[in-house]
């Protein structure tokens, strides 16, 4: 059953990934399918609040809601399991690409 997909999941330039960890759950668990598209000119805007997966420098990549840092230069990732996750605060200089989440469809067990 698809439970959170909307048109733009199946436009052109479209990214399916599987999500690992639960630190967005119970918006995205562990094994739930995320729709993407890249923001190739996120250093110049992107709307804070929203959820995004950002690819890092340093070959990792995390799936968050996206807030204001501390200043210009830093960025807040805030999970939605905020139980078992902490916010972190990242600089900019560390994000290779930012990609928006555009929908989810969540793994049936």
């Amino acid at each position: 059953m698809l439970t959170t997909v909307n048109k733009a999941a199946n436009l052109p330039h479209t990214i399916w990934h599987q999500m690992r960890g639960n630190s967005m759950k119970p918006m995205i668990s562990n094994g739930d399918y995320i729709a993407m598209q890249e923001l190739p000119d996120w250093k110049t805007y992107f709307p804070k609040g929203e959820v995004y997966a950002l690819e890092m420098s340093n070959g990792t990549d995390t799936v968050k809601i996206i807030r204001k840092g501390s200043d210009d230069q830093h960025l807040k990732l805030v999970p939605v399991n905020t139980k078992d996750y902490d916010e972190d605060e990242i600089s900019i200089t560390a994000i290779c690409r930012v990609f928006r989440v555009i929908g989810t469809i969540h793994k049936f067990y």
